[in-house]
């Protein structure tokens, strides 16, 4: 299985700094799979949808938008991760139930 490691506990230096809420450069991960380490923040990610090589200038929470559309389409959790300047965030994303 291949894995992408990805760590939120270590602020992304290659991120510039905090810009306001429409202009945080973040990089993120979206995954089927995700496995937690001993380290604390450093998870190990399989089957990989979406991953920034670099840093995207956004909405801080971009990427668990875009995470909550392709759980929405798959019908499946899915688990996302974003790192800014000053930390990071993961967390599972549920499919929202139709209404």
């Amino acid at each position: 299985m291949n894995e992408t490691p990805f760590s939120v506990s270590k602020v992304a230096t290659d991120c510039p700094d905090y810009r306001g809420q429409d202009q945080v450069f973040t990089r993120g991960i979206i995954a089927k799979h995700r496995r937690s380490t001993e380290s604390f923040g450093l998870d190990y990610y399989s089957d990989v949808l979406h991953h920034d090589e670099a840093p995207v200038e956004g909405k801080a929470y971009r990427v668990f938008d875009l995470a909550q559309e392709m759980a929405n389409e798959l019908g499946q959790p899915l688990y996302a991760a974003f790192v800014t300047y000053s930390g990071g965030i993961s967390k599972m994303i549920r499919p929202e139930k139709e209404k």
